[in-house]
Parts: C-alpha cells; sequence; structure tokens
C-alpha cells in the first residue's frame, strides 16, 4: 500500500508502527493533546498489545501522535531515530525546502495537512538522536 491510497485510522496507526517503525500514540490532534502519556513512551517500546488494544477501542479515532526518536518496531531501520520538523507556515516550508516540497520528497518523509497547504511535517531518520 503506498502513502496515496486511502486508509483507515487504525491502518495508518499500524503505518507508523510497523513500517516507519516508531511509537504511536492516541491523540486529539484537533486539540493537540495526547491521549494518553507521551513521555512514558519517549524511552521504550509501546507493546503490540497495548497497540492492538488501542486499535479495537478505538482510540485513535480522534487520531494519532507520532513518538520521534528510537526504531522500536521495524527491525530493518533498528539503531535509527526518526526525527521531525513541524513547519507551521508556508515561510517555514520555503526556508527549510527552498527547491519546493516534491525535492525532499524523495528522501524524507513530508507529511501535508489536507485542510491547510501552508503546514507540513518533515520526518528523516538519523544514526544518532537529536536533541
Amino acid at each position: 500500500m503506498n502513502m496515496t491510497q486511502i486508509r483507515t485510522i487504525n491502518e495508518w496507526a499500524d503505518f507508523w508502527r510497523y513500517e516507519i517503525g516508531v511509537n504511536v500514540i492516541p491523540a486529539n490532534t484537533k486539540y493537540k493533546k495526547p491521549i494518553v502519556a507521551w513521555t512514558e513512551w519517549q524511552d521504550r517500546a509501546i507493546p503490540k498489545e497495548l497497540h492492538e488494544q488501542w486499535k479495537r477501542e478505538k482510540q485513535f479515532d480522534n487520531c494519532m501522535a507520532i513518538v520521534a526518536g528510537k526504531v522500536w518496531h521495524n527491525s530493518l531501520k533498528a539503531g535509527l531515530y526518526l526525527c521531525a520538523i513541524d513547519c507551521d507556515n508556508k515561510k517555514a516550508i520555503e526556508e527549510i525546502m527552498p527547491n519546493g516540497v516534491t525535492s525532499y520528497a524523495e528522501k524524507t518523509l513530508i507529511e501535508l495537512h489536507p485542510d491547510d497547504s501552508t503546514k507540513c511535517h518533515i520526518y528523516f531518520y538519523t544514526n544518532n538522536p537529536l536533541p
């Protein structure tokens, strides 16, 4: 399944967990509030059973938050860290990606806001954690 296909919210939770490899927690992104404490999962892997429980209980229905940092759930990316840059306006996007979003999407994961094209998240892997 590629990024342009429509996925259910649980499929997106699985994408971030198993393909990207990081912890994902239930959140209400409209209000930018996690439903569970993200700090508990910053330094340890969320057990598969808990992830599956959150899906069964529809905890991801109000969306999710990605816990950037150590890759826990994808053995092909073991030892890597996911870093995130939050571009909150058009100027930030232009400063970080002066050649346009498309040129960076080949080497990074770009998450565009469907309701606001002046915002995006940029994700990339590093060999060392970034503070």
